[in-house]
This record gives C-alpha cells, sequence and structure tokens, in this order.
C-alpha cells in the first residue's frame, strides 16, 4: 500500500515495459501481481498480493467503460463491496491513472488503488447504485429542475478538475454515477482524461478523437488545441439528453456526426420550447463553437444556479414516471443560429427571408399531408418530411419541419450524384448511383409510413448492415421518383432484400435491409458503431442464441443486443471495437 501520488510514474513504467515486450509476453507475465492500494484497511492484501479468485472475487458485470469492463467485486476477507475496472494491458493507457489518482472531491468517485493482474491492469474503485444514463432510460425527459441540479453537481466537479489541471473529455451521462437516493452525482470514467498546462490546454500533442460522438466538442472532431472548455460543451450536450430524453443530434441525423458538429450551427434548436430562459442561457453560453466565446465550468456554475433559482429549486423527486422523449415538432423548431454560435442567434436577414419561406411552404405541405385522402400534392410535401430514422418502441412521431441547412445539402449531395451520372461508368456503377438518389428521396417520408433505417450516401458502399434501409409498403411494391422527369419508375436491383430489426440496448430499434443470404456476424459488424456499447452479441427476442454465421433467408428477423463480457462464458462469438470475435 503506498499514496495515490505514485500511482501515475509506476504505471507509466509499466505502460513502457508493455510496448516494449509486445511481443515477448510470457508465461511469467501471465502470473504478475502488482501495483499500490491507496492505505485501506478494507483491502486485505495475501503476501502482498492482490489477486482475483483469491483476494477479491467479481459478481457482476455492470457495463462497458471506455477502454475496460467494470465488474462488481468483493474482498475476499473483509467482505468490502467495491466496483473493479479490467483494461487489457494493450488498451492501457497511464494517463488514466495519473489524473484519477490525484483527484479528491466529493463529485468524483473514488479511487481505491490500481494493480496489474496478469494480462490486465484493474482499477479497484467506490461502487455506487447507478448512473444517470440508467435513470434517463428508466424516466425519459427529466423534469427541469432536476436536470439543472445534476449538471450544476457535475459542473463542480468540473471546476475541480479545472483546479487540478484535468480534463475529463467524455462528460455524459453514463459516466455520471447516483448516490443511493438519486439526489448526489459522481464523476467516473476517466479513461479519455488528459493532463492540462496552465492555459487549461492539454499537454497532449495528439489530436484524436476522444469522448462520446453526440457530445463532441467542435474543436475535438476539427482536431484543434482543445482544453477544459471541451468538457463545458459536453455538460450541456448532457443536460440537453436530460431535458429531451435523447442525445443530442441524434433527432435530425442518422449519419456520422463529426462533419456535422464541425460544420453545422451547435444544436441551440433542440433546446425545448417550455424550459426557462435562463435555463437557455445556460445551453446557449455553453454550446459556443469557439471555446474563447464559451463560457468557462465556474461561469456555467453560476449560471445554472441562478436557473434552478428561477424555476423554484430542486423539488422534483427522483423516481417518477415515465417521461416520453422530446421528439422534433413543428412547435419546438426554432429558428437557426447563427454559425459562430452567437447567443443571440440573429439571422443574416437573407437568411431570414429563406427560412420564413421555407417554414411557409413545410406548414402548407404538412397541412396537405393530414388530408386522408392522401393527394398528390400531399405526397409531394412528404420531401418535408423528418429525417430520424430510428424509432422508439410504440412512440408516436409529431410532423416536423426540416431546416434550410439541410435542405440545401440534400441539394448539394442529389446534384453531386446527377452529375456523376453524365460521367462514363459501368452499368451497376450507374444503378447504384441511381439508387442513392432514390434513397434521398424516401428518406423524407413520414415515420408513420416507413420503417427506421439508415442510408448510405456513398455509391461506393455495399450492403454492409446499418448503412442500408427501404420504404416498406404493404403490397410489397416501391416506386421511386426520377428527380429528373418527376416519373415514377421501378427500384433498382439493391431493394431486393431482407429486412432485420435489431434492438439496442436502449430499447430503441434499428431496422435494416441486407441481400439475401447474409450473415448474421456481418448485420452485427455494419451496425457496431450505432450500438451504445462497445462489446456486444445478438440473440433473438426470445433469448435464444444465433450462430454468427447463419444466414437471413427471409424477412422478419428480430434480434437484440447483449453484454458479452471476457468473464462470461454464455457468448459464442461477439463484437468488439466492431471486430468479429469467437471462442
Amino acid at each position: 500500500q503506498a499514496d495515490p501520488c505514485y500511482a501515475g510514474p509506476f504505471f507509466r513504467d509499466v505502460e513502457n515495459d508493455v510496448k516494449e515486450s509486445e511481443d515477448e509476453f510470457s508465461a511469467d507475465d501471465s502470473h504478475r501481481n502488482e501495483g499500490i492500494i491507496f492505505f485501506n484497511e478494507k483491502f486485505q492484501l495475501v503476501d502482498s498480493e492482490y489477486k482475483e479468485g483469491s483476494e477479491y472475487i467479481l459478481s457482476h458485470f455492470i457495463k462497458q467503460g471506455s477502454y475496460g469492463e467494470v465488474h462488481g467485486a468483493r474482498d475476499a476477507q473483509t467482505g468490502f463491496e467495491f466496483a473493479a475496472k479490467k483494461i487489457a494491458l494493450k488498451r492501457f493507457s497511464s494517463e488514466e491513472v495519473g489524473a484519477w489518482s490525484a483527484l479528491r472531491s466529493p463529485r468524483v468517485v473514488e479511487l481505491f488503488g490500481v494493480i496489474r493482474d496478469g494480462p490486465c491492469v484493474v482499477l479497484l474503485m467506490d461502487q455506487k447504485s447507478g448512473s444517470l444514463g440508467q435513470l434517463i432510460m428508466k424516466r425519459g425527459r427529466l423534469p427541469e429542475d432536476l436536470s439543472l441540479h445534476y449538471v450544476s453537481q457535475v459542473l463542480t466537479a468540473l471546476e475541480y478538475l479545472v483546479k487540478n489541471k484535468v480534463a475529463h473529455l467524455d462528460i455524459k451521462a453514463d459516466n455520471v454515477l447516483l448516490s443511493e437516493d438519486g439526489k448526489d452525482t459522481f464523476l467516473c470514467d476517466f479513461g479519455h482524461a488528459e493532463k492540462l498546462d496552465s492555459q487549461g490546454q492539454s499537454l497532449r500533442g495528439l489530436k484524436d478523437l476522444k469522448g462520446t460522438e453526440t457530445h463532441m466538442a467542435p474543436e475535438i472532431v476539427k482536431g484543434e488545441p482543445r482544453g477544459a472548455k471541451a468538457d463545458v460543451w459536453s455538460s450541456c450536450c448532457m443536460l440537453l439528453h436530460m431535458l429531451n430524453g435523447c442525445e443530442p443530434w441524434t433527432r435530425y441525423y442518422t449519419c456520422r456526426l463529426y462533419l456535422k458538429i464541425a460544420n453545422d450551427p451547435p444544436p441551440v434548436r433542440e433546446i425545448p420550447p417550455d424550459c426557462s430562459p435562463l435555463t437557455a442561457e445556460v445551453l446557449k453560453a455553453g454550446l459556443q463553437k469557439d471555446p474563447v466565446k464559451r463560457s468557462s465550468a465556474s461561469q456555467m456554475k453560476n449560471k445554472t444556479d441562478r436557473a434552478l433559482k428561477e424555476v423554484g429549486g430542486f423539488t422534483s423527486p427522483v423516481k417518477g414516471p415515465y417521461a416520453e422523449p422530446l421528439y422534433v415538432t413543428s412547435k419546438s423548431m426554432q429558428l437557426p443560429y447563427s454559425s459562430d454560435g452567437s447567443e443571440n442567434g440573429e439571422l443574416h436577414p437573407e437568411s431570414a427571408d429563406k427560412v420564413t419561406t421555407a417554414e411557409r411552404k413545410a406548414r402548407r405541405l404538412n397541412l396537405g399531408n393530414e388530408n386522408e385522402t392522401g393527394s398528390r400534392e400531399s405526397k409531394q410535401g412528404l420531401l418535408f418530411g423528418p429525417q430520424v430514422l430510428i424509432s422508439e418502441p410504440n412512440q408516436k412521431w409529431g410532423n416536423k419541419v426540416t431546416t434550410l441547412p439541410e435542405l440545401e445539402l440534400r441539394k448539394l449531395e442529389r446534384d453531386f450524384y446527377l452529375s456523376s451520372l453524365s460521367q462514363l461508368h459501368s452499368a451497376e456503377m450507374q444503378e447504384q448511383l441511381l439508387s442513392c438518389i432514390n434513397s434521398d428521396i424516401l428518406n423524407w417520408e413520414p415515420l408513420d409510413k416507413k420503417d427506421s433505417g439508415r442510408w448510405s450516401l456513398s455509391p461506393a458502399d455495399d450492403f454492409s448492415s446499418g448503412f442500408f434501409s427501404y420504404n416498406s409498403q404493404s403490397d410489397a411494391q416501391v416506386l421511386s421518383t426520377d428527380l429528373l422527369g418527376q416519373t415514377p419508375f421501378r427500384p433498382p436491383w439493391c431493394f431486393q432484400g431482407v429486412d432485420v430489426c435489431i434492438r439496442d440496448f436502449s430499447r430503441r430499434s434499428i431496422r435494416i435491409r441486407e441481400k439475401r443470404r447474409v450473415k448474421v456476424g456481418h448485420i452485427a459488424t455494419g451496425i457496431s458503431d450505432q450500438i451504445s456499447e462497445r462489446v456486444f452479441t445478438l440473440e433473438t427476442l426470445q433469448g435464444r442464441q444465433i450462430a454468427h454465421n447463419e444466414e437471413v433467408l427471409e424477412s422478419g428477423l428480430e434480434l437484440r443486443c447483449v453484454p458479452a463480457p471476457d468473464f462470461s462464458s454464455a457468448w459464442r462469438w461477439r463484437i468488439r471495437d466492431r471486430v468479429l470475435e469467437t471462442r
């Protein structure tokens, strides 16, 4: 046992040793047990060792964290229960230990010690009853006062991190743990953490992507210098997640979000229309795209506390009935904010004219959609329908209006494919280009008349799962519209496939279309970037295991994602970091 200050340097040496001898991992290394436990009598070492299965016992799987799996654990002698995060040596970064071991805050999960146990590094930490992410799954939208209460405590933790020159870089609801009564929060999982210089900027020269895509700050996506302000952006994304019941960006886009985050205005249009003005100001202050203009954690804490006071303080119960996530409706749609993310959100005059025209046209077309006779005008209005392609079970969707920048982006994409058609291509490539144009049209249909899915905009893509879907019709016929002549024609060969529905860990249904005889393992690999956990396998809704090489011969297959941790013997194959593994 030793002081926490030694943990960082000690495991930096361990990390360097592993890198130097990566190809020479011996049998002796598999039994190696060394590390530091921070003066805690609840952990009883035997002969200066603390090994899994003898000194401590894993009890149950908790979650998949960044770079490692978290399990419940118990000391064999004292019976003390804690959480153990197991990280493979090849994936281990000493920066997590160096940053976390130096922190002592009531708003940060306590780290008890770090040990190297054979091929893994194990972080011993305080165990909590659940996470904020789990609460959102149970309750959907959280009350405004409860959301502000939670984000205020997280900002307190961020203030402390800034003083200790640490950036977390993965602030999200899943990394905020809750006390037994659900009133207190604790920041956890420092797998992406980085040390900061005196100016609050990262000391690392690498500009790799870190964090969760929906919560990434623009400077991280663009590879620019990053620091403590990136956590402020992420905390506001987490606040939007609590207020809306779904993560930011996901209601508008189903593609990868990096370019959207880098180039589009901040997601202030997702601020709920019923939240207080001060809460809206909190979000606008923290969602400034320019880190220099973005408020600091201390400034955000003050703004959040004022907003909480305005709504009457923290009065709502932690437990309560489920509130449906706030999906985009015409009432909640706001005018686009300026591209620099300014707080006033003023529009340029020409932009205001265009949006007003687009809104009038969309409103007229939506009225046409309400006509039960299904007139030709209402069908043409489908071009202005929603683009959310991932649906919640039994969720009713309202009419939505797509904003002008997205329409312009769609037009540019269509123009690209149309211009490509004028070039010399093989017949197969021309057919794929046509299918991409058709997919662009079909994506605008209302969600109550089409299945969820995801389209690829690249003609070079094959049938990789999660990137291809189609418009389901009761008569199994699909009519497309020729953009040049507005005339219907038969769908290309790529519409002829099988439909598969996969249920994510968060209970959302991902519907895809694949070529016939596709293998289940291929489907799982293709959708892995849409699944919230890094490690998973698939089974039927009835709990039956399904082989990775089983072929899908007909539509209607329904599967669900289930955890596949290392210690479990239940799985025969799994996806880990988008790679298929078997045993």
